[in-house]
């Protein structure tokens, strides 16, 4: 399941089917997510008579079907196994990141300006929404994105995040944040000679005061 911003859609079309086509009868603006607010606009009803509204976004799967032709949110006859998973976004994507914040835990969304509307409030951006939900605070969506990143990515480069992290949007706990991933960043350097598997392993101190190092290098080229 995609996670696109408003206008911000892609097309496609084969055959017969013409661009012009797509656009004149509405399918061109027509994505999983905008289908999701309509289920929820409609009050749908899915697989076990459950409500939309009470369904966040990647649960819509289990009791919805998505139609590629129609490009809708069809009911299932019955209840299956087949929870959405909303591609994981990059903190460095930007305003995708806290749509992707805001679409794991918020249920009975009807539009793009109700995921920008908090206790009636309408803000500016989706960072901003997500921070009137209190959804950065306690920095576990911090952490989730560096024990991803880590899986894919070498150390330099999730400590590298990290350190973007605290520049522009700081955690409320980075040394706790630190404590718990300057493994992750030094994940490339983890022994003496990376090219003996025989070689000795670098001691926890030694990785951390590494991992330090490395911070506060690329701290000091992102603050002047």
């Amino acid at each position: 399941m995609l996670v696109r911003q408003k206008d911000d859609q892609l097309v496609y079309f084969k055959g017969k089917q013409s661009a012009a086509g797509q656009v004149d009868s509405g399918r061109a603006l027509q994505t999983t997510l905008t289908e999701f607010f309509k289920l929820n606009a409609e009050d749908a009803r899915g697989a076990d008579l459950m409500k939309a509204r009470l369904l966040q976004y990647e649960d819509v799967p289990t009791y919805f079907w998505w139609d590629k032709s129609k490009k809708e949110w069809l009911p299932r006859l019955n209840k299956a196994d087949a929870a959405g998973q909303i591609f994981s976004i990059s903190y460095l994507a930007g305003k995708k990141f806290y749509l992707w914040v805001l679409l794991l835990h918020r249920k009975d969304i009807r539009s793009f300006n109700d995921l920008y509307t908090v206790d009636g409030v309408m803000h500016d951006t989706f960072q901003d929404a997500c921070n009137a939900l209190n959804l950065l605070v306690n920095d576990f969506l911090y952490n989730q994105t560096l024990t991803e990143a880590s899986i894919i990515r070498p150390g330099f480069e999730v400590c590298q995040l990290f350190a973007l992290m605290c520049v522009h949007t700081p955690p409320s706990n980075p040394r706790l944040l630190f404590n718990a991933h300057f493994k992750d960043f030094t994940n490339n350097i983890s022994q003496v000679n990376m090219q003996d598997c025989y070689s000795r392993q670098y001691t926890t101190v030694e990785r951390r005061a590494m991992a330090l190092h490395r911070l506060e290098g690329i701290l000091e080229d992102l603050v002047p």
